[in-house]
């Protein structure tokens, strides 16, 4: 019987992390990394995979068997944050990248990247190709611009996803992070959301069992020396699931109070996903249904 491939996911207590843990835990042997720092991190219960309670940035005194293939996944993720605490970004995205790529050697790496790397994208309303340049603006953007690069250029099988707008059923957003998980939340007589700006920012929703099935397939694909050209992909729900966030208080009929605020300095006003280069890959969860689904189940 042929044995299971073993993968490292690191930043596995976060929602991404957790979400493939659940998927992969009868395909993989897991291994998975987390400091618990983050807010919405949840250490997992005894025994469902092998946890190291670590930071990234000391990987080298870890035991650690050797591996098939990494996902990498641990990061600071708050643009907020970032602006307020620029050196925990460095630390955080860049310096623990460049541990791991040290750590891993010729392993197979794929890299959850953002698409903050593209910056403002003023008076962009297509859809972003693999020709897009990057431009970061925030600290946020820089630093994982960064790690980006950093996993394409030094690391020798390393694959950067740049991905878009994660939800799913494991999310615990905030204000600062996950805006679809944030606002499902605060639908609710005493709920309240902040609209940034006017609300039409547009977003391709991209459910997080489908960014997992891509990782799967590069996962499958990588192993066997296959590596995409470039080492980048832009990911996302595509324009099939974009929506601004005045069409998503719209679709749950939102019950809480909404509020306004200023435009966020630097935030984008459009960002949907070509989904180039993506092999077999296409999302296939349809953002609004979902969207509507949770509300019924909360009747």
């Amino acid at each position: 019987m042929m044995s299971k491939k073993t993968i490292l996911v690191t930043g596995s207590a976060g929602f991404i992390g957790r979400s493939c843990m659940s998927a992969w835990k009868d395909k993989y042997r897991l291994i998975g990394i987390d400091n618990l720092v983050g807010v919405r991190s949840f250490a997992p219960p005894e025994g469902e995979y092998e946890f190291f309670c670590a930071d990234v940035r000391n990987i080298k005194s870890l035991p650690l068997p050797k591996v098939d293939a990494v996902v990498h996944l641990a990061a600071q993720t708050a643009v907020t944050l970032s602006e307020s605490s620029p050196s925990a970004d460095y630390t955080n995205n860049i310096e623990a990248t460049m541990r791991l790529i040290e750590w891993a050697s010729d392993t197979p790496i794929i890299y959850a990247s953002t698409n903050k790397v593209y910056g403002e994208l003023v008076g962009v309303d297509t859809p972003i190709d693999i020709h897009k340049p990057i431009e970061p603006k925030t600290p946020y953007g820089v630093t994982k611009a960064s790690a980006d690069l950093l996993i394409q250029e030094v690391a020798p099988r390393g694959v950067s996803i740049r991905q878009s707008c994660i939800y799913g059923e494991l999310q615990r957003g905030s204000e600062d992070q996950g805006w679809v998980s944030h606002l499902l939340s605060m639908n609710k007589p005493n709920g309240a959301f902040m609209i940034y700006g006017d609300g039409n920012q547009v977003r391709d929703l991209l459910h997080v069992k489908d960014l997992i099935k891509l990782y799967d397939v590069l996962l499958r694909k990588m192993m066997y020396g296959w590596l995409p050209q470039p080492r980048y992909l832009v990911v996302g729900g595509g324009e099939k699931n974009a929506l601004t966030i005045n069409e998503a208080l719209e679709l749950v009929s939102f019950a809480g109070k909404t509020t306004s605020g200023e435009m966020r300095e630097k935030d984008q006003m459009y960002f949907v996903s070509a989904n180039e280069n993506t092999t077999s890959w296409r999302p296939i969860i349809d953002a609004r249904k979902w969207l509507l689904k949770q509300v019924v189940e909360l009747v």
